[in-house]
Order: structure tokens, then sequence, then C-alpha cells
């Protein structure tokens, strides 16, 4: 009975809100709870400010060249050269100048007409203190105003079928012009006399080559023969080329099937290789090789070269990609290599690196004639 009465006494009348009610306040609360929505409001209005603020200033530093990573400090003079760059590019493009090689090199090329000896003696200060040269891995190499003093660097020109692979150094390199050091021989001099419109190729161990079309013009530097240019940017046929390549002038024999009689070979197994001869391989690298032989092969053909390679016999496949005429009843065919096994291909690997460190040692000169 007493337990009933108990329960019956916690029984709460839902119709009876006065639990809901706000407790009486005096002046005294109220003026509290006003102090503290006021004081809400300015943290958050604070809040913004600052925000706005410190953005305005990353914005200032990126702009700048600054950020997180700031670039290299610069005395007035290489100030004064970026500042420079920075009139001939684009304002919203400018932050890009001390960070950026290709648009370095843009800004550079704009000012050229501008800018006087001594714009030019800062200009390639601010380039070395930026390292905006091939020196830098991390940047793109552009122009050849990214090449270096000393430098090896290989002259390529073909001219009458005769191909010239020269081997050189850089004597100067300045924001005008680079003068490149030959070795002198008189029938490739003349040649490149006569014919100035070369491709320089630069070869790094990192980014392997990297191609430019100049025009040479003969000097003499000191009582050294030399070629000076102009800068030249870097060729599209670079982005083609994929592997490392030496001018070369080695004797093969070959064996050249078409590609009907391959076709027919594989079907039937009566297919007959009727095309043999002798000829050269003059320009050889990882992927494949030049010929100049005497007959007409086609494309999709395939030849079965031999040849002595550092003073040891070898045999490759060539699949056939394109023919030229080189005059005289000759033809310039260039192919790619096909099964190549890792045996060819190491040996093939030492004889290209081995080569190119010899005849950038020895600065040699490869003339190689067409007949």
């Amino acid at each position: 009975m007493n337990f009933v009465l108990l329960a019956q006494s916690t029984v709460v009348d839902m119709n009876d809100l006065r639990f809901l009610r706000f407790p009486q306040g005096n002046l005294e609360t109220v003026l509290e709870f006003v102090a503290v929505l006021v004081l809400m409001a300015g943290t958050v209005i604070a809040t913004l400010i600052v925000q706005r603020w410190a953005q305005s200033w990353w914005d200032t530093r990126v702009r700048e060249g600054g950020g997180a990573k700031a670039g290299p400090k610069l005395d007035p003079r290489q100030q004064a050269a970026l500042d420079l760059l920075k009139f001939f590019t684009d304002p919203a493009q400018g932050h890009r100048i001390a960070k950026e090689a290709r648009a370095f090199e843009e800004a550079v090329e704009r000012s050229l007409p501008a800018a006087s000896d001594a714009d030019l003696a800062d200009i390639r200060s601010l380039r070395l203190q930026l390292h905006m040269t091939v020196s830098n891995s991390e940047q793109e190499v552009i122009s050849t105003r990214q090449l270096v003093e000393e430098s090896p660097v290989r002259v390529l020109a073909t001219v009458s079928g005769e191909r010239l692979d020269l081997y050189c150094t850089l004597l100067e390199v300045n924001e005008r012009y680079l003068m490149i050091e030959v070795p002198y021989q008189e029938e490739a001099y003349s040649l490149l006399a006569a014919n100035p419109a070369v491709c320089l190729v630069y070869w790094g161990e990192e980014r392997g080559e990297v191609l430019f079309d100049v025009t040479l013009e003969p000097v003499q530097a000191a009582g050294v023969p030399a070629f000076r240019a102009k800068h030249g940017i870097r060729s599209k046929a670079a982005s083609k080329r994929g592997d490392f390549r030496l001018t070369v002038d080695l004797p093969i024999t070959y064996a050249y099937m078409s590609r009907e009689e391959l076709i027919r070979h594989k079907q039937s197994g009566q297919g007959e290789v009727n095309v043999r001869g002798e000829g050269r391989v003059t320009d050889l690298s990882h992927g494949g090789a030049a010929l100049m032989v005497s007959h007409a092969m086609a494309k999709g053909g395939l030849a079965q070269v031999h040849m002595t390679l550092a003073e040891e016999p070898v045999r490759m496949m060539m699949e056939v990609l394109n023919v030229g005429s080189a005059g005289d009843g000759l033809y310039s065919v260039r192919g790619r290599f096909r099964g190549a096994n890792p045996e060819f291909s190491g040996r093939l690997n030492a004889y290209l690196s081995r080569e190119q460190i010899r005849r950038l040692r020895e600065k040699e000169t490869i003339l190689v004639k067409a007949s």
C-alpha cells in the first residue's frame, strides 16, 4: 500500500509547463548576457580580419618570389636584372621568372633589343645565382643560354651526303652568344664555314642528349680556331630522339628480306634471302642504327647486320623504318633493333658509353663520307 502511494506521488503532470520557464533575471544578469554576445561577435570579426591580412601577406610574398621556399638572396644588381625581366613579362606571370626556366628564357629573349651589355652581364649573374643552367637537373633545358663554359658539346652537320661530328668545348657563354672551340681539321672547318646551320648537342649523364639548332660564324679566339653562334632554342627533334647516338663509320655485311618475303617465310617457310651486300654503319644508338647500303630496302623489311664492335663480332636484327637516296647508287637506311638479346645490349651500351667519354676527352672529329 505504501509502495502504490509512492509511485503515484512521482507522476508528473504533463500539462504543467512551469518547469520550462526561464528563471527570472535582474538587470545585472541581462548585462552579462549582452556582454557575452558582444565578445563573441568581436572575436569572430577579429579572426576574419587576421585571416584576410595573412592571406594578403602570403599572396604578396608569392608574387615577389618568396613564400615557404624563398629563392637565393640577390644583390642589388641581380635584383635590378630581375626587375628588368619582369618588365618584359605579363605582370600576372612575373613571379614565375625566378622559378621556371621557360619563363626566365622567354623574358631574356624579349629583353635583348633594349638591354645594354651591362644589363646582360647582370642577367648572366642573376642566371647563375638562380641556378638557371644545365647544372641544375631540376630545371628544364630550353635554350643554349643555359649551357656553361667548359661544357663538352657536339656539332653535327650533314653536307652533300657527308656527315660531320665534332666533339668541342664551350670557350665562352654569355646572354648574346656562345663561343665554341673546335678541333682544327681543314676539311671539317671549311665544311662548317660554308654550311653554318648545324645541330648543337649537349650531353649530360642525368638528362641525356639535348639538341639545339644554331648557326655558326667562324672567328679566331686567342689564336684558337672557333665558331661563334647566336643562341638557339631547344630543337623540336629533341623530343623524338630518345636514345643517345654516336656517329660511326664501321663496315658491315647484311642480309635483307622484304615484308612480303617475311610473311611468305612465316606462312610456308619458303621465303628466301635474295638480298645480300656490304655497307657501313653511320649512326649507332641503343635502340637502332643508320646504314649506308647499295640496296633500296623497303619500310617494314628486316635486315640482319653483322659487324665488329670493340673488336668483337656482333649480329643484330634491324627493322627498316625509312630509306632515302644518298646518291651514287647508295641508300641511307634507318631502323630499330628487334629481339636484341641481353649480351648484345650489354656490349652495345658499354661501347657507346666508353666511346662517348673517349671522344669528349680527346675532342675528336668524325667525318663520314657518302662514298
